[in-house]
């Protein structure tokens, strides 16, 4: 997990998957139905789900929103 600032300026935070297990179909699709449910949740303790993609073809990419009255 990774910090960093979107295009508005905007804290959030970049979940990746481990290029290791970039290999490993079942390691990809798990995270893929991770981050499929984590876009159904909503709750003020969470991070809400504000993108989601692959890069380079393979590694898909996480972008969760840090809410502004959360500590590091």
């Amino acid at each position: 997990v990774f910090l960093a600032d979107d295009e508005t300026g905007r804290e959030v935070l970049l979940k990746c998957l481990p290029a290791a297990w970039l290999p490993d179909r079942m390691k990809r699709s798990q995270f893929r139905q991770e981050v499929l449910l984590s876009c159904g949740l909503s709750h003020p303790c969470l991070a809400k789900v504000i993108a989601a993609g692959t890069i380079d073809g393979a590694t898909v990419v996480n972008d969760l929103s840090v809410f502004s009255d959360q500590k590091r």
